[in-house]
């Protein structure tokens, strides 16, 4: 609530004579905020100036229909569709330029302000020494527990990886998962950091990662520190199973979501900030801001209209 008072003195005509020359008179008004409402942005390309910073191809289908997309690029072509059968349905798209072939979006393009990147103030958490190098993971069972992987680990086909909980710090190569791999760890971040870090989740692998519920990296399920390997290229890849149930947050890397395979069908909460975004194949991506039903921090960012005043 807002209160205002205003007094002014108020000069008399009759009153002098007994010694009253002036008089105060008192205003006061007040109101109260109605107040703004949110939109969960579950896809925002960062990128300020890339033509296609939101890209779709082929027959791709994305669903976040309690989403907003976004794309921060001032590009007349900031989203573009290659070919006509892609199709893509969320609660709204915005970009601040415009669009190229953007008929598959509905509800349609329309334009929006730059919205600022949501984590850029989140403390990345300290990385100690390596526990291991270049580890790679050939066919059978595994257990990994948390640590620095530097040169990073790789997932051979046949292999069988359980994650326990906790942040693993994948420094200085690639968290690869080849086809017929399985790769399961629940309240399990990866912290991508250093050079020619990224992810690899290729055709055929079987990917489960649920974020932490609390610690550094609550709600985070990918995060990379934004001066590690930018211009990079992670690459998610449907046709086995892949979830990720969380944030992935990679502000310099563009993500590839590609494949004939169904990507975060089984995710309550899966939201996606980077650098850019392209999308293809025939498979179907989902994207979802229900943190309570995920069982994780609302940490999703979210677009608030300004609260108004009424009297």
């Amino acid at each position: 609530t807002v209160s205002v008072t205003a007094t002014v003195g108020v000069q008399t005509a009759f009153l002098g004579v007994v010694g009253l020359e002036e008089y105060s008179v008192a205003v006061t008004s007040g109101a109260t905020t109605k107040e703004g409402h949110g939109d969960y942005v579950c896809m925002l390309a960062l990128n300020r100036t890339m033509s296609g910073g939101l890209k779709f191809r082929g027959s791709r289908d994305l669903s976040g229909l309690d989403c907003t997309v976004r794309a921060n690029s001032n590009a007349s072509s900031a989203v573009v569709g290659i070919g006509a059968n892609y199709v893509a349905n969320a609660k709204s798209f915005c970009a601040v330029g415009g669009g190229q072939n953007a008929g598959g979006l509905n509800p349609g393009l329309t334009t929006c302000e730059e919205m600022d990147d949501p984590y850029a103030k989140v403390a990345p958490p300290s990385v100690g020494g390596c526990n291991h190098t270049n580890l790679t993971l050939n066919p059978g069972p595994h257990t990994l527990n948390p640590g620095v992987y530097c040169g990073g680990i790789l997932v051979q086909a046949n292999a069988n990886v359980t994650m326990k909980p906790g942040i693993y710090v994948i420094k200085d190569g690639t968290f690869t998962v080849r086809g017929l791999a399985t790769v399961t760890g629940h309240r399990v971040a990866l912290h991508l950091t250093g050079a020619n870090t990224q992810l690899e989740l290729l055709g055929g692998s079987n990917v489960d990662i649920k974020a932490p519920k609390s610690g550094d990296l609550a709600g985070f399920a990918i995060y990379q520190d934004a001066d590690s390997n930018p211009g990079s290229t992670s690459v998610i890849t449907g046709g086995g199973s892949i979830t990720l149930e969380g944030v992935l947050y990679q502000p310099t890397h563009k993500v590839l979501l590609q494949g004939n395979g169904d990507i975060n069908t089984g995710a309550k909460m899966s939201a996606m900030v980077a650098d850019n975004f392209e999308m293809s194949g025939s498979g179907l991506f989902m994207i979802a801001p229900d943190s309570n039903g995920a069982d994780l921090p609302d940490i999703t960012p979210v677009v608030v209209t300004p609260s108004s005043l009424t009297n």
